[in-house]
């Protein structure tokens, strides 16, 4: 669907509707209303974040899309968790660099195939994009 998307919005429309009556809105319900690319994509990722909720398999959307993660909207398990732990809620704008993972040095320093430029940007020092603990 993402990738008709980028095509034919209204054909990925249409593919999204028919899924989703098919397998989760049997009464025929569900009505995409997005217009374009955008609110598309965005309509599109809310429909897999309820269908893999728990699974963990989104990061990967939200990489190729550079899309940001909110974990501390108003209800969020933020408020099912010990005060101490809320720390760990940290919000992006975008591509995190802490979502890529680098090659050790250990072994660049023993392939000589792979050097520095060839690694991910190094997430160590990464204060993000406005983040904020809860």
């Amino acid at each position: 669907m993402e990738a008709l998307a980028q095509t034919s919005v209204s054909e990925a429309v249409t593919l999204l509707e028919s899924f989703l009556n098919t397998y989760r809105y049997k009464d025929g319900s569900y009505v995409c209303k997005a217009t374009d690319y955008e609110s598309f994509i965005e309509e599109m990722m809310v429909q897999k974040r309820i269908e893999f909720w728990g699974e963990g398999i989104l990061i990967y959307d939200y990489k190729r899309l550079d899309r940001g993660i909110t974990r501390d909207y108003t209800g969020s398990v933020a408020s099912n968790i010990p005060a101490d732990e809320t720390r760990y809620l940290l919000n992006t704008t975008g591509r995190s660099p802490q979502w890529n993972i680098c090659i050790p040095l250990s072994e660049m320093q023993t392939n000589t195939g792979i050097g520095a430029d060839n690694n991910n940007p190094d997430p160590t020092g990464f204060e993000g994009d406005p983040q904020k603990n809860v």
